[in-house]
């Protein structure tokens, strides 16, 4: 007997409000159907199962790692330059190259270790699957004053370096609390924000597997251990932007007080107290997203900047680019009830439309001021406490805003990009150079014409926009290395360097170039020690056509007086009075160049300057 016929589903049922509000948001937003499906898979293989066992296992282990660090012994470390080299208590201290002549600490296992960064906010994009852990410096370790002078930075480098190396110990033992760990691992790398090698971390990878899988099983998670300090350890008055606290060595009173204020060191200092915290204040604002559309929008953003290696040394990371959706949520212009995607442009339209070095960002307070209460108000009257609330949180928010605008204020001379916390102590946009903000203005720009051209098919169109790297050699007209700079040795850190040499040719290309961004190769991985101040500097430029070829380059007439120093101090001999046909006469430089070679007329300045 034939079986029977099944009952078809009804297929004359109207759209549902969602499927109503998908269709809209496709036909108004993205360039086609095929388009939002790309982006929507994009999104399922970027981001990891966070439920998953693999990742379940993953975090078993951490938590193993985390209390076979807590159980590390105590001892003494000392370290003294000597003619020859180094003179150290342990043996793998020898290879570090510390500012001052003698360091001497007690090591003392970390005071705690929390988990931050974009794991616990399920923002990992992948390639780059990070898991970030603070190990919190004990106050024990740290004496008053050591924010002066690099002591707290050889203190850094003497605790991390004996963490490693302890750790590599215990793993080869196999004496991790059951963690399974491969020694040689654990080297000393760098983040994003800090391409120093004077303030390193801890990395370490781990395979993300689900119990009793076979070993090599699973996804290479890289586990990246990072110093911190308590928030009391050092004295927050003393790490405002306009202090002085690298001082020159034997200089003596006189020069302590004519020393240039050292803010992007004391910025570091501070930030060392904020990883927890900054987490915090994300996790407040985002935990209301129910459907993860800002988290997808942050994954979307760290994919589309990766692919242009915008995150490279001195420019907007993954966590710079979170904060700036942060701030539009506050601002409200963007909204929950968004789509992801929608969040994306809206974002790429801020970034377009805004100069970031001439507007201060201020990010919200973690805590919500709705729950302050004058000292004569009782929460339980609900006719007087709700009017009590309101007035209380705007006068706290009026105070906070004032508050951080004033430090606001204060950052601003010393960085090209202020992005600051609530409370105006950190300014998580420091490490950002004017070149690198520039660049992702136009970037940009240059994306949001993009999504809106109608000469591309979806496929290309997404390709280029998420797919498709886009390396320096191919965003730069010339991309130059620089290595062996004088000034190597000297600079207070190789950030404030690679912004002095960005600055410099800034100011000698003039015209020729559109856009001039400097930054720093990584430094190297290495398990013994971080990479020595012998670092290179990269600098990309976008040339103006109409006017890189050009032989002579005019500068002040001769009656200028005022601009006269400082042209003769940027190029010395080179410049020469001239009397121009014109009858103008004006110091001006001119390049020697066949005409088949004029292209190497940018070599030679840059040559000239550095």
């Amino acid at each position: 007997m034939p079986p029977k016929n099944k009952k078809r589903a009804r297929t004359d049922q109207a759209p549902s409000h969602d499927e109503l509000h998908k269709l809209r948001e496709t036909e108004a937003l993205f360039k086609s159907n095929l388009f939002r499906l790309q982006t929507t898979e994009l999104l399922k293989e970027a981001s990891p199962a966070y439920s998953s066992p693999a990742l379940q296992g993953l975090e078993a282990w951490v938590r193993g790692l985390r209390q076979a660090l807590l159980q590390l012994p105590e001892t003494e470390l000392s370290w003294e330059r000597t003619a020859d080299g180094a003179s150290c208590s342990h043996e793998h201290l020898a290879p570090l190259g510390l500012h001052g002549a003698k360091v001497a600490l007690g090591w003392r296992p970390p005071a705690k270790i929390e988990l931050v960064g974009s794991y616990l906010l399920r923002t990992v994009a992948r390639p780059a699957l990070n898991l970030d852990m603070t190990v919190q410096i004990p106050a024990a370790c740290l004496q008053e004053k050591d924010y002066l002078d690099n002591r707290y930075v050889d203190k850094r480098l003497l605790y991390l370096a004996h963490l490693g190396a302890s750790l590599r110990a215990a793993a080869a033992e196999g004496k991790v609390g059951g963690v399974v760990l491969d020694p040689s691992s654990i080297k000393f790398a760098s983040l994003p924000h800090m391409p120093d090698p004077d303030w390193p971390v801890l990395q370490l990878t781990a395979r993300a597997a689900a119990a009793g899988a076979a070993a090599g099983a699973g996804e290479e998670w890289v586990i990246r251990l990072i110093p911190s300090l308590d928030g009391a350890a050092l004295a927050a008055s003393k790490l405002r932007p306009g202090r002085a606290n690298l001082r020159a060595p034997g200089g003596g009173a006189a020069a302590d007080a004519a020393a240039a204020p050292s803010a992007e060191y004391n910025n570091r200092l501070s930030l060392e107290s904020r990883y927890a915290a900054s987490l915090a204040m994300l996790h407040s604002h985002l935990s209301t997203d129910a459907n993860g559309v800002v988290m997808e929008a942050a994954i979307l953003l760290k994919t589309w900047a990766r692919q242009r290696s915008i995150g490279q040394a001195g420019g907007a990371s993954g966590f710079q680019l979170t904060l700036v959706l942060l701030h539009l949520l506050k601002k409200r212009k963007l909204s929950l009830q968004m789509g992801s995607y929608h969040i994306f442009r809206v974002a790429l339209r801020f970034l377009a439309s805004t100069d970031l070095r001439q507007h201060p960002i201020i990010l919200p307070a973690a805590r919500d001021l709705n729950q302050v209460y004058p000292a004569d108000v009782d929460p339980e009257d609900e006719e007087v406490g709700a009017a009590a609330r309101a007035h209380a949180a705007a006068s706290a928010r009026a105070e906070l805003n004032a508050k951080a605008a004033e430090a606001a204020a204060l950052f601003a001379p010393h960085f090209a990009w202020v992005l600051l916390d609530s409370e105006g102590g950190v300014n998580y946009g420091a490490g950002v150079g004017a070149g690198a903000l520039q660049e992702l203005q136009a970037q940009a720009g240059l994306s949001l014409a993009l999504l809106d051209a109608s000469n591309l098919d979806d496929a290309e169109a997404f390709a280029q926009l998420f797919t498709a790297p886009q390396p320096p050699p191919l965003r730069y007209d010339a991309v130059l290395t620089l290595r062996g700079l004088p000034a190597l040795a000297s600079a207070p850190s190789a950030a404030a360097l690679a912004a002095e040499v960005e600055a410099l040719l800034v100011r000698g290309l003039g015209d020729r170039a559109s856009l001039v961004r400097v930054w720093l190769e990584p430094p190297r991985v290495a398990a013994d020690a971080p990479a020595a101040r012998g670092l290179t500097l990269q600098a990309g430029l976008e040339l103006n056509a109409e006017k890189v070829l050009r032989l002579v380059d005019r500068g002040p007439a001769a009656s200028e007086a005022a601009k006269l120093p400082a042209w003769s101090a940027l190029w010395g001999d080179k410049s020469q009075a001239r009397r121009f046909k014109d009858g103008a006469i004006v110091h001006a430089l001119v390049w020697e160049s066949a005409p088949e070679a004029r292209h190497g007329i940018v070599l030679q300045l840059v040559r000239h300057l550095l």
